[in-house]
């Protein structure tokens, strides 16, 4: 293992203090315009749904002009549109065990690689042709999009109890948001999905999986739940970077990159602090920066923290900084390449700003 030396750093507008501590390394789609089909108005609950589906290519665009929006669908089908949706690519040497899906079948591709990638089990029989019901619809999504599946969820439903097979993937997708229950306290496991209701959880996971690329989603394997890491003041983060690279470049350093998971990691510390009440380099929850780090898969050769709370500007922020010896060193550390900046604000106006540094 590499050991590096990391200066994590504390200051406020009013007190600062700081701290040398020895580290182990260790959004919504865009929608196209709804085309003319006879049973689909363009004010239907799921038109645009079914259209971003076609203008990607999950759904094959009808031939007779009507699109069956209520039509239940087959364990094909939803396997087919929500292979495709997931942008993976179809090809594949795997071999089904299924005998009632023959490589003639329309969606043997999509079915063969959802098994190969153990979203449907090898068995014998998929029962193609069957309609495909909640519970299913529920599993299938999950494991397509990977979506974290546990135990401790919010979600719950009266008829999902303890011993049904899918209970932990309806709640675990519940409580993303991809799915509902058909009222407040049921779910109908075995109500048949329609066509119109499947384009719709498919647009979600899509959507819930654009949000985890961009970072402004994660799952938290401490507290069991996916939690927002969206950047509110962005123009607040560039700025803080520009004037610390302006400062780096001037003194023959080389300038820091702004690493969006490393900004991830430092939205959480900022919005962590706000949440339980603290100030400080360890949070009562999540423990040290480098547990944290270790928590959130963020790896590191060596990495520093910097906070700084209760000032209205970048400046103001970048000039404190420099004029403590334990922030300046950070910020004019030779040996860093990345930084990243996580700036939320407190119910009172005021914000915490946490600036990490790191070399990967």
């Amino acid at each position: 293992m590499i050991k590096k030396v990391a200066i994590i750093t504390v200051l406020t507008a009013m007190l600062g203090q700081s701290v040398s501590i020895e580290l182990t390394h260790a959004e919504s789609l865009k929608v196209p315009a709804t085309h003319d089909y006879q049973d689909l108005s363009k004010s239907h609950w799921a038109a645009q749904d079914f259209m971003q589906l076609l203008e990607i290519g999950a759904l094959d665009a009808p031939t007779n002009g009507h699109i069956k929006p209520n039509e239940m669908v087959t364990r094909a089908e939803a396997i087919a549109m929500i292979a495709r949706a997931t942008g993976i690519s179809l090809e594949s040497n795997f071999q089904l065990k299924a005998k009632d899906v023959h490589p003639a079948h329309p969606f043997y591709k999509e079915i063969r690689k959802m098994v190969e990638l153990g979203v449907i089990q090898n068995d014998a029989k998929i029962n193609p042709g069957e309609p495909v019901q909640r519970d299913q619809i529920a599993k299938i999504l999950s494991l397509a999009f990977q979506i974290e599946i546990d135990q401790k969820n919010n979600a719950s439903f009266i008829d999902m109890p303890n011993n049904h097979w899918a209970k932990d993937y309806v709640e675990s997708l519940a409580d993303t948001g991809i799915i509902k229950g058909t009222t407040k306290k049921e779910f109908s496991p075995r109500t048949n999905v329609t066509r119109a209701q499947l384009a719709t959880l498919t647009v979600r996971g899509i959507q819930f999986k654009k949000q985890l690329s961009n970072n402004n989603l994660i799952y938290d394997y401490l507290a069991k739940d996916y939690i927002s890491t969206t950047t509110t003041h962005k123009s607040w983060s560039n700025q803080v970077v520009a004037l610390i690279n302006e400062i780096r470049v001037s003194k023959g350093l080389n300038a820091l990159v702004q690493d969006s998971a490393l900004s991830q990691l430092a939205i959480i510390k900022a919005q962590d602090m706000i949440k339980r009440g603290y100030f400080d380099h360890t949070s009562p929850f999540y423990g040290d920066p480098w547990d944290m780090a270790m928590l959130f898969d963020y790896d590191y050769v060596s990495f520093a923290e910097n906070l700084a709370r209760n000032f209205s500007t970048p400046k103001q922020t970048v000039d404190a900084w420099l004029a403590s010896p334990t922030h300046r060193e950070n910020l004019l550390n030779a040996h860093y390449t990345t930084t990243g900046i996580g700036v939320k604000q407190k119910n009172d106006g005021n914000l915490y700003i946490v600036n990490l540094f790191a070399k990967k």
